[in-house]
């Protein structure tokens, strides 16, 4: 069974603080609503598998590109 993570442990593993970490999942979810990386809840908290830490960083560089 893969391991569940927590917005912290995402954070950590991105480099950032954990209310940064937070408000850049938002905005993907906001751009990105029919991905289960982004929508995995189980209760009221987000969990996160490393596929979907690795889908967050594809994501996150996809919306830089994008910006620029």
């Amino acid at each position: 069974m893969n391991r569940l993570y927590e917005i912290k442990d995402v954070a950590v593993r991105l480099n950032r603080h954990p209310r940064t970490c937070r408000k850049d999942i938002k905005d993907l979810q906001a751009k990105f609503p029919n991905d289960p990386a982004l929508h995995t809840y189980i209760g009221k908290r987000l969990r996160f598998t490393n596929e979907h830490i690795e889908r967050i960083i594809v994501l996150c560089s996809k919306s830089k590109d994008e910006k620029m």
